[in-house]
């Protein structure tokens, strides 16, 4: 909640206030002043109007802007060669030949880890 307050006279304070309540924002302002019949007691009057939050709505793509990229399916281990991202691939059951091996080498087809897979 959020409060300013100001002196409107010697016997009047004005506050703006605002505040949110899910689904609504209130905002509005409270002004207080001396009872002239009793001096010991306030008199107010309060003006707060509520509105509703507007909640994000997921953007839709616009037409002609190009479709988000696809997901990678080749693992990017390799380079030369497309293999699959899982599973289990021997040189034997692909035609790809010298191909980069990049980083971990998971289907172990650098044997002898110069960076070249499946060397002829």
């Amino acid at each position: 909640m959020t409060r300013s307050c100001r002196r409107a006279s010697t016997t009047k304070v004005r506050c703006t206030v605002a505040w949110r309540k899910k689904p609504f924002r209130y905002r509005g302002t409270v002004t207080l002043w001396n009872d002239p019949d009793d001096p010991e007691s306030f008199v107010y009057r309060t003006s707060i109007k509520r509105t509703r939050i507007k909640t994000a709505k997921p953007k839709s793509p616009q037409r002609g802007s190009a479709p988000a990229p696809a997901a990678p399916s080749c693992n990017p281990n390799y380079s030369g060669a497309c293999l699959p991202l899982s599973g289990d691939v021997d040189c034997g059951e692909i035609s790809a030949r010298d191909f980069d091996s990049i980083g971990s080498d998971p289907f172990r087809l650098d044997g002898d880890g110069d960076g070249i897979a499946c060397e002829s």
